[in-house]
């Protein structure tokens, strides 16, 4: 290598190296989060119209799920239902704590599924599967309750 083309490779390394430190020192500062904890509770009152034999469980799930930037935040949780004739109720609860670095913009989107199956491998008994819809970020430490009717 010649000596011209070492003091031309120095030099372009002497111009670059500041621009890239710039482009660092201009690069954005990560948001602040703030840790949001709370429930959701899902109470299920269930009226079983279909044929579904009283030695069949049924299963009540619960889900909340947020996207705050780049990350999906996601609580799930499932009981069985108790039975009492054509009735069954469950309750399911979500304890949550999410970093958030915008909760007043941030949505979370509730969603529930009903399962009555004897070995959840082949296709239900009866199924149902709904999407509550968004609401806002509960306020810091509270508890938001979803009462749910559902007609099997």
């Amino acid at each position: 290598m010649s000596l011209s083309r070492i003091a031309f490779l120095s030099a372009s390394l002497l111009v670059l190296a500041p621009l890239t430190w710039a482009q660092r020192s201009a690069a954005v500062e990560p948001q602040t989060a703030t840790t949001y904890t709370g429930k959701f509770v899902y109470e299920f009152t269930l009226s079983i119209e279909s044929t579904i034999s009283t030695s069949v469980p049924i299963y009540c799930y619960g889900k909340a799920s947020t996207s705050d930037g780049l990350n999906t935040l996601t609580e799930s949780g499932s009981v069985t239902a108790t039975r009492s004739g054509s009735t069954a109720t469950c309750t399911v609860t979500l304890p949550y704590s999410w970093a958030l670095t915008d909760p007043s913009s941030d949505k979370v989107t509730l969603s529930f599924q009903i399962i009555a199956d004897t070995n959840l491998v082949t296709p239900p008994v009866r199924e149902v599967d709904h999407q509550l819809g968004e609401i806002a970020i509960p306020a810091n430490g509270a508890t938001s309750t979803e009462k749910i009717t559902v007609v099997m």
